[in-house]
C-alpha cells in the first residue's frame, strides 16, 4: 500500500469516526439532557432494548467495515460522491452485505437508536428519526448513483435482491411481486 492511499484510508477513518461515534452520538445525548423526557419504560427494559438494538448495531459497523476493507479492497468514507478513502475496487455483496446494501448505516442507527431508547429521550428519538430519513434520502440520491456508475448491472442486480438497510433473512424477503420468497 502506498503512502498517499494509507493516508487517505486513516483520514477517512479519522472522519468517519469522528462524525458517527462521537459527534451524532453527542448530539443525541446533549438533545437527550436538554429535553428530559416522562419515564416511560424501567431502567432494565430500557437497558434491555439497547443491549439487543446496540449489540447487533455494533457488529454490523465493524463487520462491514472490515468487509470494505478486506473484500472491496476500499474505504467506507465518500461524501456527496467526493473519495476520501479510497474506493472500493470490488462490491462487495458478502458478509453483512449478504443481509443488507448498507450495513454501516443499519449499525450505526441501531446504535442510535439503542442509545435514545437507553437514555429515555424522546426528543433524542425524534432527533435519530429525522437523521435517518435524511440519510436515506441521501443513500437514494448520491450513493446509489454512485454505485449503479461504479458497478453498472451487478450493482443493479444486487439491489433488487438485498434490502436497502433493515437486514431480513433472506427467506423472509418479499419478491419483487411482493410475495413471499421461498
Amino acid at each position: 500500500m502506498k503512502l498517499k492511499e494509507l493516508l487517505r484510508y486513516i483520514l477517512g477513518y479519522l472522519l468517519g469516526s469522528s462524525v458517527f461515534m462521537v459527534a451524532i452520538p453527542y448530539g443525541l445525548y446533549a438533545a437527550a439532557r436538554a429535553f428530559p423526557g416522562p419515564d416511560l419504560f424501567s431502567y432494565p427494559f430500557r437497558l434491555a432494548v439497547a443491549l439487543l438494538l446496540g449489540l447487533p448495531g455494533l457488529v454490523f459497523t465493524i463487520w462491514s467495515n472490515a468487509a470494505l476493507f478486506f473484500r472491496g479492497k476500499g474505504g467506507p468514507t465518500d461524501l456527496f460522491d467526493m473519495e476520501i478513502s479510497p474506493r472500493t475496487k470490488r462490491l462487495v455483496v458478502t458478509g453483512p452485505y449478504k443481509f443488507t446494501r448498507n450495513p454501516m448505516v443499519f449499525g450505526v442507527n441501531s446504535c442510535y437508536a439503542a442509545l435514545a431508547i437507553y437514555w429515555n429521550s424522546l426528543a433524542a428519538l425524534g432527533i435519530w428519526a429525522v437523521w435517518l430519513a435524511l440519510v436515506v434520502f441521501y443513500l437514494k440520491s448520491t450513493e446509489e448513483k454512485r454505485l449503479l456508475r461504479d458497478f453498472g448491472k451487478e450493482y443493479e442486480e444486487y439491489r433488487q435482491r438485498v434490502p436497502m438497510i433493515i437486514p431480513w433473512p433472506e427467506r423472509c424477503r418479499p419478491a419483487r411481486d411482493g410475495r413471499p420468497t421461498d
